[in-house]
């Protein structure tokens, strides 16, 4: 492997517009679009392969540069509604639409589609419970060996958290992720397509502050 003095950082100029109302006590929206132009993305183009030391290793020869660009663009609302003094809902939703052409080398496209409820519940003064819904829509990544493009399935899960404050220094939670529904396809990685499966777990946490 060998550097590559000319090899410069990836750029972004970000542009962002937002808007916040509260039509009501309760109730609250927050409004964002926003653009994002990258520059200077990384390229990579595969020189030659050399065979002369077969069988004992095999070379090949990777030039990087920064010869890609690409932008995406979208929208994002969320909501907060406080129903009563212990509950209150959440609402969020985003889209983004990515235009990073067909011979990008790296997985940069986002879901198109990103949904999610929340619920706040404080049941007592000492007990909380919080529960999410989301939604994935399609996610598109790249296969760097023949520069394909795989569809990840959309997916849905719901989360729970149970909260306890023992004593106002110790506090007692447990968790659900990835509930109702098996495990599924998150990610793959650039170069190496080992799958990303993200599947129903449970923990608990003990929290002390002093």
């Amino acid at each position: 492997m060998a550097g590559n003095e000319d090899y410069q950082s990836e750029e972004i100029i970000s542009y962002e517009l937002g808007y916040r109302v509260t039509p009501a006590k309760k109730w609250s929206f927050d409004s964002t679009i926003f653009y994002n132009d990258y520059s200077q993305l990384r390229s990579a183009l595969t020189s030659t392969t050399d065979f002369s030391t077969f069988p004992n290793y095999i070379s090949q020869y990777l030039t990087f540069g920064n010869d890609l660009k690409g932008h995406n663009y979208g929208f994002e609302f969320s909501s907060m509604w406080a129903a009563t003094d212990a509950i209150q809902f959440k609402l969020n939703y985003s889209f983004i639409q990515n235009e990073f052409g067909e011979n990008q080398s790296q997985n940069t496209d986002a879901p198109e589609h990103m949904l999610s409820t929340m619920m706040d519940w404080s049941i007592t003064d000492d007990i909380d419970l919080n529960l999410v819904w989301r939604y994935m829509g399609d996610a598109y990544v790249i296969n760097t060996n023949d520069l394909s493009t795989k569809t990840i399935d959309s997916y849905h899960g719901v989360d729970i958290g149970l909260h306890w404050a023992v004593t106002p220094d110790v506090l007692l939670s447990a968790f659900g992720k990835n509930l109702l529904h098996p495990a599924h396809l998150e990610y793959e990685g650039e170069n190496y397509q080992f799958p990303y499966r993200v599947g129903p777990s449970y923990y608990v946490k003990a929290s002390l502050t002093f």
